[in-house]
């Protein structure tokens, strides 16, 4: 379990939280700092039992270099069942920096650790698909989708919801756009869709487009709400 306590020494506080055999973590400063000492000490017991989880807060805060060193020791030192995790973690964080060639290095690090690690094979794919290698970015984005979709690819429902996204864009990857319609179609009202319905819909109208179904384009792009960023599309269906 995990208890903790704060204790005053002198004109300071020390707070401290103890988590079963891992041992104790302790924070100590002004009164006046307490909110902060308390912020400190989560994030160090956080890291402590979840690091994997610690690097995506991190990298959700913006703390890249901090997320990227969590992940690298937790791919060095941590435990072998989440070292595979740790190196999807690393491909994800060169990814967002731009060094794709070690984007890819993490992702194959991560795979072959882990072949189930769904995770592993989509970022994977996508460092693939950056440096212009479609084949081996469109096997990577099938083996993630097929792992995803089967209720394997340890991921969660968000993850899942992404497996079905990439079974629906690999045939577009491949011309095959009526397939490609055909799944979105499918998968747009089941609710493992989650936060890809807007993207999905956008990629589907890109299809119809291809397939020179203009109509088709607009009906899909008429169902969406408002565009708050209309520049990102200002170039795709003139």
């Amino acid at each position: 379990g995990i208890d903790g306590e704060v204790v005053r020494i002198g004109d300071q506080v020390a707070v401290t939280v103890r988590i079963g055999s891992a041992g104790a973590v302790t924070r100590q400063g002004s009164e006046a700092d307490l909110d902060t000492l308390m912020q400190q000490v989560a994030e160090a017991v956080f890291q402590g039992t979840q690091p994997f989880r610690y690097s995506k807060y991190l990298e959700s805060t913006g703390r890249m270099e901090q997320a990227m060193a969590v992940a690298v020791d937790l791919a060095t030192d941590g435990p072998y069942e989440e070292r595979a995790w740790a190196w999807a973690q690393i491909s994800n964080l060169h990814l967002e920096s731009g060094d794709i060639r070690a984007a890819v290095f993490a992702g194959r690090q991560a795979v072959d650790l882990d072949p189930e690690l769904g995770l592993g094979w989509l970022n994977l794919g996508i460092a693939e698909g950056k440096l212009g290698h479609e084949r081996a970015s469109w096997d990577a984005i099938e083996r993630s989708a097929a792992l995803l979709t089967s209720g394997r690819g340890k991921l969660s429902e968000t993850g899942i919801a992404i497996g079905y996204f990439n079974a629906s864009i690999v045939p577009m990857l491949r011309g095959d756009f009526n397939e490609a319609t055909r799944l979105f179609q499918r998968r747009q009202s089941q609710t493992t869709y989650l936060n890809t319905a807007e993207q999905g819909q956008w990629i589907a109208a890109s299809a119809a487009v291809a397939l020179h179904d203009v109509n088709g384009a607009r009906a899909i792009i008429g169902r969406l709400g408002p565009d708050t960023e209309p520049e990102r599309y200002s170039n795709q269906y003139r």
